[in-house]
């Protein structure tokens, strides 16, 4: 976790949890065929290179291992090399490659005020 206060905040608290109980699997698991539980949540687009922090669209869950290795790298750049772990990056060629467009991502959800 970065050193960024808004991750000790409880908006911060309230909306990943709310990402994890709507989706509890790793989205970029999911989309490699392994069903791996979610235990953080990713920023799509690192807040580092312009993601917006608090946009639900810009969330995904994520296991650590994905969530680490990703850092602050662009997606499409990450996900071309895969995250390493369990033999992803072999796994993640041209020929496998699968979307990670939004809908592919998340569910749709079902959003409720974080601000209150």
């Amino acid at each position: 976790m970065s050193d960024d206060p808004r991750y000790r905040s409880s908006r911060w608290q309230k909306l990943r949890a709310a990402v994890l109980r709507r989706d509890p699997l790793c989205a970029y698991c999911r989309a490699r065929g392994r069903a791996e539980a979610a235990t953080t949540v990713d920023h799509i687009v690192p807040t580092a290179r312009g993601g917006r922090f608090w946009d639900r669209d810009n969330l995904a869950p994520a296991c650590a291992s994905c969530n680490y290795s990703k850092a602050d790298t662009p997606l499409d750049e990450w996900l071309a090399g895969g995250c390493g772990t369990d033999g992803f990056g072999s796994f993640w060629d041209e020929k496998n490659q699968t979307s990670l467009s939004a809908k592919d991502r998340m569910r749709p959800s079902l959003h409720t005020n974080l601000d209150s």
